[in-house]
């Protein structure tokens, strides 16, 4: 477990070492460092770390030995086939795959972190480590190459450019059909009304969401059979996290000065009410939480950027609440990590050259 303990432990000890310092020039290094390491976690983990890993192994080989007619033709998803066959075609190793996969993936998730966030950068991984998203870097590769998509797709968003947003789901989609949800991230964060509003329509929705989740699922999944097959309804344990994602939002809500919140925070704190809608059906099938994961990776943006625009009034309040998550999210993650491998396999840690 060291390597996990490093982890975390290395942009721990940077922000206890600034903090005491009162310096705050080594933000970028603490996000940074944390990157670091878990890029390098990914890049030499065996397949024996990740639930998938065993059938990426398979869908290699089988992407190496077809043709290049067959995968465009009889693959759904041929834009992760092509990508594959090309690896197997260069480097042959499996290896290889996961070296560039991970690279591919997680560097843009790394500079839109280091980019975007000012302050509070521990928040922001230990939140990241706690939401859903963590694990899944080692297990679906298909599904992270995907949301890496997301990076240009939302500055293209800032940007006002739709045409050049739109095309950044096409290679998404090809990766993985969940992508396709990407599509909601514009119209989402542009909406622009008072902020009460804003409020109530989320107390009003939410809770309507619950209620008729069943039904609305079967709606949707109908819907778009096309692209998905309509699935049975399973229950699903994402309750704990659609728990936490409300609190995130009646924080993001209470804690600012409404009048001073800039359109970015607006705008992620928009995202933020879609993921609560979205993580109620995650309660119904575990595809919707599939599809959630693209608008998670700004929620730990979404926080620290509500923190930085703290009301007077709130102030205490919010120095206390950043010391209790901080102590918080730390432990659960280790209590978690410790407590077993995991619903996706990922400890104890295992480096290729350990597989005998």
């Amino acid at each position: 477990m060291w390597p996990y303990c490093l982890m975390v432990g290395i942009p721990c000890a940077i922000s206890v070492f600034e903090y005491t310092r009162k310096r705050t020039n080594a933000n970028k290094a603490i996000i940074s460092s944390f990157f670091l390491v878990f890029l390098l976690l990914l890049v030499f983990r065996s397949q024996n770390v990740g639930l998938d890993m065993p059938s990426y192994y398979w869908m290699y080989n089988t992407a190496g030995r077809e043709s290049w007619k067959r995968i465009f033709t009889q693959y759904d998803e041929f834009g992760y086939y092509s990508f594959s066959k090309l690896i197997y075609l260069v480097f042959g190793d499996f290896q290889w795959l996961v070296v560039i996969t991970s690279l591919a993936s997680l560097v843009p998730i790394w500079f839109l972190y280091r980019n975007n966030i000012d302050n509070h950068m521990f928040l922001a991984i230990v939140i990241f480590l706690n939401i859903g998203l963590f694990s899944i870097y080692f297990s679906a590769i298909r599904q992270v190459i995907a949301m890496a998509f997301v990076v240009p797709a939302y500055y293209f968003t800032k940007k006002k450019k739709l045409i050049l947003f739109l095309l950044m789901i096409v290679p998404a989609f090809l990766f993985h059909k969940s992508a396709f949800i990407i599509v909601l991230m514009y119209p989402v964060y542009h909406i622009r009304i008072k902020w009460y509003q804003m409020l109530i329509i989320s107390a009003l929705l939410i809770p309507l969401c619950i209620i008729f989740r069943s039904q609305l699922f079967t709606f949707f999944s109908n819907l778009f059979s096309s692209i998905y097959e309509t699935r049975e309804i399973t229950l699903t344990n994402a309750i704990s996290i659609l728990l936490l994602l409300v609190i995130f939002l009646v924080f993001s809500f209470v804690i600012p000065d409404n009048s001073l919140v800039d359109d970015e925070t607006k705008g992620l704190r928009n995202l933020l009410i879609l993921c609560c809608m979205l993580q109620v059906f995650s309660g119904v099938d575990t595809l919707v939480m599939r599809m959630n994961y693209y608008f998670l990776l700004f929620v730990p943006i979404t926080i620290t950027r509500v923190i930085d625009y703290t009301s007077l009034k709130n102030k205490k309040l919010t120095e206390v609440a950043l010391l209790a998550m901080l102590v918080f999210f730390t432990a659960f993650y280790f209590i978690s990590a410790f407590s077993g491998p995991g619903s996706l396999h990922i400890y104890p840690y295992q480096a290729f050259w350990n597989v005998s």
